[in-house]
């Protein structure tokens, strides 16, 4: 489950699917500079599905506003957390995972001496919560507890290693993904490029 933003210009097609900490840093971002906001991802009346032009000398314009915002002033926003985990236990198998911090969430994990209990991490825009779930006797999950990992860098776990929580005002992915944004588009001869937004 995701949203996409699509671009096609000059019979390109550009599909990216933004993390959700993405999309909700680019929703604060509104706070203080709604315009280029607006341009690249849509306003209030956007429409999920609906095509859109927009000339691509704006979206360039847009693109550059944003970066320079993040670059400058990206303590006006609030912090992003991210996790890593060591490696996924599967049917005894350790299988070894993305060696980078990303936003989002694993379930099913075990701690060491709690074999009752599975848990699930989440990361994102100012959050980064580990929930403690109970499996009841007719194997239903019940949530017995949330904790906040926001003060904690690492979690020991049977099953996924050692999991790493950092926290990040940089806002690099959004950065990443405006810089992809702009590779795609500079070359382009047309002056419209078409943005559509789905999920």
């Amino acid at each position: 489950m995701g949203i996409d933003l699509i671009l096609r210009c000059d019979d390109r097609d550009f599909c990216t699917r933004p993390s959700m900490a993405e999309w909700d840093i680019m929703a604060r971002l509104r706070e203080f500079i709604p315009d280029p906001v607006d341009v690249l991802v849509g306003g209030a009346e956007t429409e999920m599905g609906v095509d859109e032009d927009v000339p691509v000398v704006e979206f360039l314009e847009a693109i550059d506003r944003v970066d320079g915002f993040l670059a400058d002033q990206s303590h006006l926003l609030p912090a992003t957390y991210v996790f890593k985990s060591e490696y996924m236990l599967l049917k005894g198998n350790r299988f070894p995972l993305h060696d980078e911090f990303d936003t989002g969430g694993m379930s099913g994990i075990e701690l060491p001496n709690d074999p009752e209990h599975r848990y699930a991490i989440w990361a994102g825009v100012e959050e980064c919560q580990l929930t403690k779930v109970a499996i009841d006797s007719d194997g239903r999950g019940r949530i017995v507890e949330r904790r906040d990992l926001r003060n904690e860098k690492e979690l020991e776990t049977k099953t996924c290693g050692l999991i790493q929580i950092r926290k990040r005002n940089d806002h690099a992915g959004l950065r990443r993904l405006l810089a992809e944004l702009r590779e795609f588009l500079e070359p382009s001869s047309g002056e419209m490029v078409t943005r559509t937004i789905s999920g």
